[in-house]
């Protein structure tokens, strides 16, 4: 719906309250896009808004959906041939809620000596969205059990939103990592890498460790992000995987 009025004369937002034929004095955009960006508080954007009629036009109120604000005060009133710009903010993305990539829908209806006149609103959640997975996208399970040491299994870290982060290298005692070539590991957004995992032990033969990675950057999901990783490796009273 919203992007079907996108190719629509901005002088035709969708006035309301008037079936008299009589052409709207007011050119106002007939949808607006935004952006707000997870954990940063929303930046505003400008409506421009022309009186194209031969009389002063007042805009008297806002209605707004979908979380969306003007941040203008109201009343005002537009001179014949003038215009003014009112600031929209878009609603908050909240981190642990919202995913980059998302997108929020709202709109705004002026109430004007004219009419009311309605803009449909579409914001875009920017940020990263750190998972991970196996090699199939599901949950990781990393169990490691048998009577030797275990081969390494394959952690997949997905980024599905549109911006980067960056991960640490967790500082596991039971378990080594691989996949970090050198210092943080970048993930762009909509990639993924693979990184393996390992139990690492000179002695015991069961352990179990929540591996914690650290994740910077503009990021949508909640961080920390951790991983619960244990072994068991039978039939040997001292165990060695190094």
């Amino acid at each position: 719906m919203l992007w079907t009025l996108a190719g629509a004369s901005a002088a035709a937002c969708g006035r309301l309250g008037f079936d008299d034929g009589t052409p709207p004095a007011l050119s106002v955009p007939a949808t607006l896009r935004l952006a707000t960006e997870c954990g940063v508080a929303p930046a505003t954007y400008p409506l421009e808004i022309v009186n194209t009629g031969a009389t002063i036009i007042r805009i008297d109120d806002v209605e707004a959906a979908g979380g969306f604000a003007i941040t203008d005060a109201l009343p005002l009133e537009i001179a014949p041939g003038d215009g003014v710009t009112l600031a929209v903010r878009p609603p908050a993305a909240v981190i642990g809620t919202d995913r980059g990539g998302a997108t929020k829908a709202g709109a705004l209806t002026l109430i004007t000596s004219d009419g009311a006149y309605t803009v449909e609103l579409a914001a875009d959640v920017l940020g990263a969205n750190i998972d991970i997975t196996d090699v199939g996208g599901q949950p990781l399970t990393l169990t490691f059990s048998g009577p030797q040491c275990p081969a390494p299994i394959t952690a997949m870290v997905l980024n599905s939103g549109n911006r980067s982060a960056s991960i640490e290298m967790p500082s596991a005692s039971a378990f080594r990592l691989t996949g970090f070539a050198s210092g943080d590991l970048l993930v762009p957004g909509g990639t993924s890498t693979a990184l393996g995992v390992r139990p690492y032990t000179s002695s015991a033969c069961a352990s179990a460790e929540t591996i914690t990675f650290v994740v910077t950057g503009s990021v949508c999901t909640t961080t920390p992000v951790v991983l619960q990783a244990s072994f068991n490796l039978s039939g040997s009273s001292s165990c060695a995987c190094t």
